[in-house]
C-alpha cells in the first residue's frame, strides 16, 4: 500500500501527509470503505468464519467505477508505448 514509504521532513510532513490522504481517498475511498467493513464484520471470527464471510459477500462496484475506469482507460492511451 505504500504507508510506510514515505520519508518527509518534519516542516513539510502535515502538507504532505495530507496530500497523500486525499490522493488514496480520490482514488480508492470505496476500496477503503469496504476493507474497513470486512475487518470490523470479521474481527472475533475464526479464520475459517472470516474467510467464508469474504467470499459469498460482495460489496459490488464502487457508485463512480465506470467514471474511474474510463478515466483511468483514458490517462493510460495517453501515454506513450515503452
Amino acid at each position: 500500500m505504500h504507508l510506510a514509504n514515505f520519508c518527509f521532513a518534519d516542516d513539510r510532513f502535515d502538507v504532505e501527509l495530507a496530500a497523500l490522504c486525499a490522493d488514496i481517498l480520490a482514488n480508492s475511498w470505496y476500496a477503503n470503505l469496504v476493507i474497513k467493513r470486512a475487518l470490523i464484520q470479521t474481527e472475533g471470527l475464526t479464520l475459517k468464519n472470516a474467510y467464508a464471510l469474504d467470499l459469498f459477500k460482495n460489496e459490488g462496484l464502487a457508485p463512480d467505477a465506470v467514471k474511474r475506469v474510463t478515466k483511468f482507460c483514458k490517462k493510460k492511451k495517453s501515454t506513450p508505448d515503452e
